[in-house]
C-alpha cells in the first residue's frame, strides 16, 4: 500500500555535514549553520508548496533574524510566531507579515499594539478562540486608537489549537463582525456587508 511504499522509499538527501574548515578555532559548544543547506531547504519548501506565496514558516523552528531575511529575499513574506519576542525579531529583520500562532491575552495585548506602532512596515495579526478575548482586544484597540487584525482559530481535526466548528465558533465570528461594524441592532447588522458575509 501507499504507506508501505512511503516507508520503504530511500532517502536521497545527504544529511552528512560538509567539511568544516577551522573547526579547532571554534568555541565549544558552537552553533554552526550551513547557509547553502538552509537555502536548499527553503527552495525545496517553495517547490513542494507550489510557490513562496503559499508558505508561512514558523519562526520558532529557527529563531534567527538571518533566516527571516533569507526567506524574505526568496519571496516568502508571511511568517508565524509563537511569542511577542519572536514577532519583534521577525519585524526587526524585515518580515512583512507576522501572524501570532497563539491568542494574545492580558499584558500581551498592549505589547502587541506597541509592536504595531514600532514596526509600521510589518502587517501583524493574531488568533482568537474565545468571545471574551475578542471583546477585550477590541476595547484595548479602541482605547489606544489602534486596529488589530484577528483570525478565528478553528480546530479542523488536529486537536492542537482552536475551537471546534459549531455554535461557539459562530458566536466568536459574530463578535469579530461586530468589532468591525459596531454593536447596532440586529436590523442594521449587515450595514457594511451582505448576508453572504456570514456564510461559513
Amino acid at each position: 500500500n501507499k504507506s508501505e511504499q512511503f516507508t520503504n522509499r530511500k532517502l536521497t538527501m545527504d544529511f552528512a555535514p560538509p567539511p568544516l574548515e577551522g573547526i579547532n578555532e571554534l568555541l565549544s559548544p558552537s552553533l554552526v549553520i550551513f547557509r547553502d543547506r538552509v537555502i536548499a531547504n527553503i527552495e525545496h519548501m517553495i517547490r513542494a508548496a507550489g510557490g513562496a506565496n503559499r508558505l508561512r514558516p514558523h519562526v520558532k523552528t529557527h529563531k534567527m533574524a538571518e533566516i527571516v531575511r533569507l526567506c524574505e529575499s526568496m519571496g516568502i513574506h508571511k511568517h508565524k510566531c509563537a511569542t511577542i519576542a519572536e514577532a519583534e525579531m521577525t519585524a526587526a529583520a524585515g518580515g512583512r507579515d507576522v501572524l501570532m500562532s497563539y491568542p494574545i491575552v492580558g499584558p500581551n495585548v498592549w505589547r502587541f499594539i506597541k509592536l504595531q506602532q514600532l514596526y509600521g512596515g510589518t502587517r501583524f495579526a493574531a488568533l482568537v478562540d474565545e468571545p471574551e478575548m475578542v471583546r477585550f482586544i477590541n476595547e484595548a484597540a479602541r482605547r489606544h486608537q489602534a486596529r488589530i487584525r484577528l483570525f478565528l482559530d478553528v480546530d479542523l481535526g488536529m486537536n492542537r489549537t482552536g475551537i471546534e466548528p459549531g455554535d461557539k465558533a459562530f458566536e466568536i465570528y459574530l463578535c469579530l463582525y461586530q468589532a468591525v461594524t459596531g454593536t447596532e441592532e440586529d436590523k442594521n447588522i449587515y450595514k457594511q456587508f451582505s448576508p453572504d458575509f456570514f456564510d461559513l
